[in-house]
């Protein structure tokens, strides 16, 4: 019994603290960047999702392990306080995490290597910085460029022009819901210019597929910016706002984003897809978030 309690316990910290709910966004971002680059073998993909799983996990942790005395003082409820967890532990655990993702990462040469140090650099930095410097929206913003790079990095033709533009366009939709998200968390009027913004992935689907392509990328632009609709009126128009609503919502369309990116060329891949985008929206409803 006691046993089955301390499983439930430390299942509970690793919903909590590794934040579930964003990780299928991690693996649909690499499924774009990685099929952009070229593609390759499964077993390649399999091993750039095992890296980024850890990295993504490891800046998890050590977003709770930064934040353990901000946590003690307003959110009581998070695993540190809540003495379900040492701190110690959350960064033993976080430092892990990141050696071992960058350990896996780097069996696929040097520009991955760099790459993926890259990105550990931008999660350092966000989290040593984010609870004062008011410009942490950019970094997210990057580390999801980065995280592309990082996928294409792994495939067949490597960093393609396409996956670097597919990673910018995602980026300034991050940057979109990242703005929203601060004003949430100051307590400031909601501005509305970020909106613009989430508008970045349909603008390059339009440049970048030609004939053959464009009717396909104009129905997936529509489902893309009908959800984006739906989200933003939570917050814009409805009688009582729920900020929350339409960032949760606005995450789960990265993978729309993701899968506009590719969808054109390769509508087959929302067997994927779907399930993330999907698994997104169940794992928000069900993870707790103290």
């Amino acid at each position: 019994m006691g046993n089955a309690v301390s499983i439930r316990a430390w299942g509970r910290v690793l919903l909590v603290t590794g934040r579930m709910s964003l990780l299928p966004t991690v693996w649909s971002n690499c499924l774009a960047g990685w099929w952009l680059g070229g593609g390759g073998s499964a077993g390649n993909l399999a091993l750039l999702w095992l890296g980024t799983t850890c990295l993504y996990l490891g800046g998890a942790f050590l977003n709770d392990a930064c934040d353990a005395q901000y946590d003690v003082m307003f959110r009581r409820a998070r695993p540190i306080p809540a003495g379900e967890i040492e701190q110690r532990t959350v960064w033993l655990i976080s430092l892990a995490l990141l050696a071992a993702g960058v350990f896996f990462l780097a069996m696929f040469g040097q520009t991955t290597t760099v790459l993926a140090f890259w990105l550990v650099g931008l999660i350092v930095a966000f989290n040593a910085s984010h609870k004062v410097f008011t410009g942490w929206p950019v970094l997210v913003a990057i580390g999801r460029l980065a995280l592309y790079m990082v996928a294409a990095s792994t495939a067949t033709e490597g960093v393609t022009g396409l996956a670097v533009w597919s990673g910018l366009a995602l980026a300034v939709y991050v940057l979109g819901v990242d703005f929203l998200a601060q004003s949430k968390k100051s307590g400031s009027a909601l501005p509305f210019w970020p909106t613009f913004l989430f508008f970045a992935p349909l603008l390059l689907a339009w440049l970048a597929n030609g004939e053959g392509y464009r009717s396909v990328a104009c129905v997936l632009s529509l489902l893309l910016g009908l959800w984006i609709f739906l989200c933003l009126r939570y917050s814009f128009g409805a009688p009582s706002r729920n900020i929350g609503h339409t960032i949760n919502g606005l995450t789960a369309g990265m993978v729309l984003a993701d899968f506009l990116a590719v969808g054109p060329e390769s509508l087959w891949l929302g067997v994927f897809f779907v399930p993330f985008y999907v698994a997104v929206l169940v794992l928000q409803r069900f993870v707790p978030n103290p």
